[in-house]
């Protein structure tokens, strides 16, 4: 019988970014920046790329930008933390 783990917090098992060297913040940065931007410039749909901005941007809201991309993957498992 085996017997489930009590939820984790949202940011649990994410390292701060110092841990591992780019935040969500830099990642937004980026995603802003060259992605969203280069998408739009070659006239490339950028429905997936925005629904990804959304995220990063959703868990930098939430004070979580300090924090590495690992946090992502929590939050989408509880995405009302």
């Amino acid at each position: 019988m085996s017997e489930s783990a009590p939820p984790a917090s949202p940011v649990s098992s994410a390292a701060p970014a110092s841990d591992t060297g780019l935040s969500l913040d830099t990642h937004l940065g980026g995603i802003d920046l060259l992605v969203l931007g280069s998408s739009r410039d070659a006239r490339i749909d950028s429905g997936v790329v925005t629904a990804t901005r959304d995220l990063f941007a959703r868990a930098v809201a939430a004070g979580h930008g300090a924090y590495d991309i690992a946090v992502l993957a929590e939050l989408m498992r509880a995405p009302d933390a």
